[in-house]
């Protein structure tokens, strides 16, 4: 099968419960040299679903796919299928994942300068939030080490907190931090002021993913 090419698309915007199962293949047919933006909306189950464990395998191959196809050793032989990232969005994602495959997802992405983890998780996004923690061996090993401008949504404060501080203290303070704080009177303040620039998320204009990642919202102060 001839690979489909796909040479000036930029951005990319998939829709789809069941990607898991079929993202490895689309990865490795459809060649896109220049795709610097991606978009995974309501890769899981819908929030209103009882069973949010349903989807589990398969929003685990979308990560093992993007994976795969951000390391330089797998994909070496045809470095045009290589996923260099400038930005990456996951939106109504609610995959518990494996703190080893999003470790190894990031720390691969070494090019990607926004991440959006955002609403409708159900606080789901806190494993993907804790991937951005740095490991003990510190700088060599930062997941999204070019990050400036990170998005969280559905994100417990206190893991806020962490990776605010303990990134600082390796790579220096983010340059832009936009949350939809959680209330949380036990966990302190003294983190908001450590990135450059602190948005508070209001109201929201939709959930769809244009005005997400467009970032049409009220700001509170």
């Amino acid at each position: 099968m001839r690979p489909i090419m796909l040479p000036q698309l930029r951005s990319l915007a998939i829709k789809a419960r069941s990607m898991g199962k079929w993202a490895d293949g689309f990865f490795r047919n459809v060649c896109m040299p220049i795709l610097r933006i991606l978009i995974l909306d309501r890769v899981g189950p819908d929030p209103d679903e009882s069973d949010w464990g349903s989807d589990g395998d398969s929003q685990g191959g979308i990560l093992e796919a993007l994976a795969r196809f951000t390391d330089r050793n797998i994909v070496k032989i045809s470095p045009s299928y290589r996923l260099e990232l400038d930005e990456l969005h996951f939106l109504n994602f609610s995959h518990n994942a494996g703190a080893a495959l999003v470790h190894r997802l990031y720390t691969q992405m070494t090019t990607v300068k926004v991440l959006t983890l955002g609403p409708s998780a159900l606080d789901r996004n806190a494993a993907l939030a804790m991937g951005l923690l740095p490991a003990r061996s510190g700088l060599p090993d930062l997941p999204l080490p070019a990050l400036p401008a990170l998005i969280l949504f559905d994100v417990p404060r206190d893991v806020v907190r962490r990776i605010v501080l303990q990134r600082m203290s390796v790579a220096g303070s983010l340059e832009e931090l936009f949350y939809r704080e959680k209330e949380d009177k036990r966990v302190p303040n003294d983190w908001r002021h450590q990135a450059k620039k602190y948005h508070r998320i209001g109201s929201l204009k939709s959930f769809r993913y244009s005005d997400i990642v467009g970032r049409r919202w009220s700001e509170l102060w």
